[in-house]
């Protein structure tokens, strides 16, 4: 029997529901809801909770992105405040930043000397490679990241002083006067790398992992730089990104003016990386890929049109055409950038930068990391199948899975606890629900799903995995 419909029998079988919901068991599955239906709500929370997360923010240094990084450094607060609900408080942080800028070469491009900022964290504005610059107030001498991990009696070791969300505001608010050719997804591999010295100590073996590219432009990682060479007969300098680093249906000669369809990466390109050997490469890092999250804020991927360069005053020449504007400015296809996030199903968030407030992307960024890590906390309002009876009487179906994704995994649906709510129970292990209003503040229910095994433990590699019928 397949789990799917394991779980179906289960559910009309277990006794925590009231009888009326039993007579009434409904010929579907909760995790499959049909338009016109009930909404579920899918939880995935291990008891053995991973704590320690390793954030990389990517931001485009370039000089289009003065709105946008203001944008991010005045919501970073709420990011932090998202962050601070995972189970238990805030993880045990590791937090760093790089530029989009890796150079074009030994060509004279105005701001692309090679190697750029070569993925190195960066410690504030001008803080680069070569820049020499002063790192933000509060960071530790010698820090290349901000480090905020929790001791055994409940304080936090941290190598900054003051507030987190300040400290971190300063050093994203990298200025706009790097590269125009912008390499997000290359910068990214050189911080990442293990053989990367200068950042050492920054990625954890034992931690989650996110990433986060900020930029209003394609992804230009090529690996070969003599694409940028003024004198070659390859296009206009600024296009040939496009050019070599996408393949579109239609006219495949992305040199011709007109709309484009179907626009993907060139995987096979004489001068740019595939965007598969980045998700490879990050996909690598880990045992589990499971344990990466990547997220992008992000010029709309669609649509994609090559019309004339209006922007420099040079409508004899291709350029892309932006797929979205603000009242601050412009975006262009994301292209390759958007399909390296597609390359991490169920672990990626992608939010347009055409957005007139960056908030809610931060905010959905920071909840998609809350629930890989584990959030108990329910985010709908859950349906009540029995209103007579006090209380919410819930629709809910709760497993124990045991080394899930993997051959070995073992599936056992749990009862609901007797009597609900939180206190002694009489047939353990089972689960409820209780009311927490700081963790889950942020939620219109304030509730959050628990577990009972009667002071035994649980089996090591355990997860809850729980759907809910919410309204």
């Amino acid at each position: 029997m397949s789990r799917r419909a394991r779980t179906l029998v289960s559910y009309c079988t277990f006794g925590a529901l009231t009888a009326a919901l039993l007579a009434g068991c409904p010929d579907r599955e909760v995790s499959q809801v049909l338009p016109g239906q009930d909404k579920a709500e899918v939880k995935d929370i291990p008891l053995q909770l991973n704590r320690n997360l390793d954030l990389l923010f990517v931001v485009d240094n370039s000089g289009s992105m003065t709105e946008e990084q203001a944008g991010l450094t005045a919501n970073f607060p709420k990011f932090i405040q998202v962050l601070d609900q995972v189970q238990g408080g805030r993880p045990d942080l590791h937090l760093g930043v790089i530029s989009t800028n890796v150079g074009a070469g030994h060509f004279n491009i105005s701001k692309c000397d090679a190697p750029g900022d070569d993925g190195h964290l960066l410690q504030g504005p001008g803080t680069t490679v070569g820049g020499g610059g002063t790192a933000c107030a509060g960071i530790n001498a010698g820090a290349k990241f901000l480090s905020d991990v929790a001791n055994t009696d409940g304080s936090r070791s941290t190598n900054y002083s003051g507030e987190l969300k300040d400290v971190f505001s300063c050093m994203a608010a990298l200025g706009t006067t790097g590269c125009g050719l912008e390499a997000p997804l290359e910068s990214m591999r050189k911080a990442l790398d293990p053989a990367n010295a200068f950042n050492s100590g920054f990625i954890r073996q034992n931690a989650f992992l996110g990433i986060v590219i900020i930029s209003d432009e394609d992804d230009c990682s090529m690996r070969d730089s003599t694409v940028f060479n003024p004198t070659s007969n390859l296009g206009p300098i600024n296009f040939r990104c496009t050019r070599f680093g996408i393949s579109c249906d239609g006219d495949p000669e992305l040199l011709n003016m007109g709309p484009r369809t179907n626009c993907r990466p060139n995987e096979a390109s004489q001068y740019a990386y595939g965007v598969n050997e980045y998700v490879n490469f990050v996909r690598g890092l880990k045992s589990d890929p499971n344990s990466i999250v990547v997220a992008g804020i992000l010029g709309n991927p669609e649509p994609v049109a090559i019309g004339p360069n209006t922007h420099e005053n040079k409508p004899t020449e291709p350029a892309l055409v932006q797929s979205c504007e603000t009242a601050n400015g412009f975006a262009v296809p994301s292209v390759r950038t958007f399909n390296f996030l597609q390359g991490f199903p169920n672990r990626n968030s992608f939010t347009t930068i055409c957005a007139t407030d960056l908030s809610d992307a931060l905010v959905n960024i920071a909840s998609l990391i809350k629930e890989v890590i584990g959030d108990p906390c329910i985010q709908g309002t859950l349906k009540d199948v029995n209103p007579t009876v006090d209380g919410v009487q819930p629709d809910c179906v709760v497993s124990q899975v045991v080394d899930p994704n993997t051959d070995h995994e073992v599936e056992t649906i749990l009862p609901g606890c007797v009597p609900a709510g939180a206190g002694a129970h009489t047939n353990t292990p089972c689960w409820y629900f209780e009311e927490d209003l700081a963790q889950c503040s942020m939620t219109p229910s304030k509730l959050k799903l628990k577990t009972d095994y009667g002071g035994a433990s649980a089996p090591a590699n355990t997860h809850i995995k729980a759907q809910c019928v919410v309204n």
